[in-house]
């Protein structure tokens, strides 16, 4: 073999060593890089953020969702001729338009937004109640101490009825408060044996009346003065009592 082919036979063998370890170099780069990839997978697995998703994402093409974090995003409204139906555009009808607490006029509790989507607004102050959307005073019932009542039924400010209780034998509620019932007076009561008067409740008494030439006076009957007749040819002059013949000396 000459100088010339001994030569050549060491340029490629040379050449062949040098091919291969760049093989074996771009093999170890590439293996690295792999590496990357796995690690950079692993990181993201183990990522706890979450990341919020758009509508197109999410398929959702009208109205109110949620963007998989928590937090609701709105996705727009459909286009004449079609309405939002779950988040879809679906023809006819009209599109939901999505309506707030202030347009609305609810001031407290939950109700819908129009679109089926629950609305949140807020609570009432101390001493108040939410009833039909809308924050009211509570009422406080009053006793029948309050409103000063001995006896009887009442209202008590909110709608219910007091039992404040009854009277005593003889007794009667006026106004809330108890009364003597008024006892009526008898003639006997009186000591009167004739005529009227009042039974000192608003009635009338009637205790008879008296004998044959016989008076009522003050409620005793007491009897006629007898009268006597003086004639002077038959005519009646007067009648005088004995009494009164006495006095004139008779």
């Amino acid at each position: 073999m000459s100088f010339t082919a001994k030569n050549s036979s060491r340029a490629f063998g040379i050449a062949v060593i040098a091919a291969v370890s760049v093989f074996i170099l771009g093999c170890g780069e590439d293996s690295h890089s792999i590496s990357a990839v796995e690690s950079k997978v692993i990181d993201n697995s183990t990522n706890s953020q979450c990341t919020p998703q758009k509508c197109e994402e999410l398929n959702v093409q009208c109205g109110p969702a949620d963007d998989g974090c928590g937090k609701q995003i709105y996705c727009g409204t459909c286009e004449l001729g079609f309405s939002c139906n779950l988040g879809t555009c679906v023809e006819g009808g009209v599109s939901c338009v999505a309506r707030s607490c202030e347009e609305l006029e609810v001031t407290c509790g939950e109700t819908d937004d129009g679109c089926g989507v629950a609305l949140n607004c807020g609570t009432c102050g101390e001493n108040q109640e939410c009833v039909d959307g809308s924050c009211v005073v509570l009422c406080t019932p009053k006793t029948c101490e309050d409103l000063k009542l001995m006896c009887g039924n009442a209202d008590d400010g909110c709608g219910k009825e007091l039992e404040c209780g009854g009277c005593g034998e003889d007794q009667t509620c006026t106004e809330g408060a108890c009364v003597d019932n008024c006892k009526p007076l008898t003639c006997e009561d009186l000591s009167w044996s004739c005529g009227d008067g009042d039974d000192g409740c608003g009635g009338k008494l009637e205790c008879g009346g008296c004998g044959e030439d016989q008076e009522c006076k003050a409620g005793h009957c007491v009897d006629l003065k007898p009268m006597g007749t003086i004639t002077e040819g038959g005519a009646v002059i007067c009648r005088r009592s004995p009494q009164n013949r006495n006095m004139m000396g008779e």
